[in-house]
């Protein structure tokens, strides 16, 4: 910023000096440039000022569009910190919401009861902190917001289907799409889960790691929580994904699923 600075606000200064060299510069190497300069010495002076008149004025609009910038990112600044603030309350309670939908799945809880659903909607004071930290976030954090919503929406809706009556214990296979599309519906939670926890060091001030943004060992740890454990499920990754493929439910943004 300073060196940008020293270049802006001193080019009208630079520009008349340079012209003034270039013209001095012709009059000691040919004697007719000063009867030139003699005789046009109005014009010239004319010129001289125009251009430095010119410079001053360029200067000075570059020199307020970035003071406007800078009142603007320092704006934006205190906004996102007033903004992390509150957000990891928000969070939390996604996470908290994603245990308790993993849970259902597996029959570790009836949130399908519309009373229990009722607690697992999120509150409109959290809904509204997540999608102003939007506002004042950079494109890689916003995304990830989005996905955050999006993601809850979409698993919320499932907590309403009444046709997953197979137990969660039967082995996926062709005698069993349903089991697929519970593995599916209990995937796309972990994900959510693993989605806000992975935000939780930038609410708190810290700088989104996007090489841990998605773990897949903080997904499979929120998964074995809900109550799927490896004695029933050894590869959680190949069933996951499997399930993904088989139920056809291509919901979530391409980003919200990648490893």
């Amino acid at each position: 910023m300073k060196k940008t600075g020293y270049e802006f606000n001193h080019f009208p200064a630079g520009l008349a000096a340079g012209t003034i060299l270039t013209i001095s510069f012709f009059w000691v190497l040919d004697a007719s440039v000063g009867s030139v300069v003699q005789e046009n010495l109005v014009q010239f002076c004319t010129i001289g000022a125009t251009l430095l008149a010119a410079g001053v004025a360029y200067g000075g609009i570059l020199h307020q569009i970035k003071h406007q910038a800078l009142i603007a990112e320092t704006i934006r600044i205190g906004e996102l910190e007033a903004e992390r603030a509150v957000l990891p309350l928000a969070l939390s309670r996604v996470c908290e919401i994603s245990i308790r939908g993993m849970q259902d799945i597996v029959g570790h809880a009836k949130v399908a009861d519309p009373l229990a659903r009722v607690d697992m909607v999120l509150e409109t004071t959290h809904i509204e902190s997540i999608k102003a930290t939007i506002r004042v976030s950079n494109a890689e954090v916003s995304a990830r917001l989005q996905a955050i919503l999006r993601g809850y929406q979409v698993a919320l809706a499932s907590v309403d289907w009444e046709d997953l009556t197979q137990p969660l214990s039967v082995a996926p296979n062709e005698q069993n799409p349903d089991s697929y599309t519970r593995i599916s519906l209990c995937y796309r939670w972990a994900l959510l889960y693993s989605l806000a926890e992975s935000l939780f060091d930038f609410a708190r001030g810290g700088e989104l790691d996007l090489t841990e943004a998605f773990p897949n060992v903080r997904m499979f740890s929120a998964a074995r929580f809900a109550g799927i454990h490896p004695p029933q499920y050894t590869d959680f990754e190949g069933f996951f994904k499997r399930a993904i493929e088989r139920d056809r439910m291509r919901t979530i943004p391409t980003f919200f699923l990648r490893q």
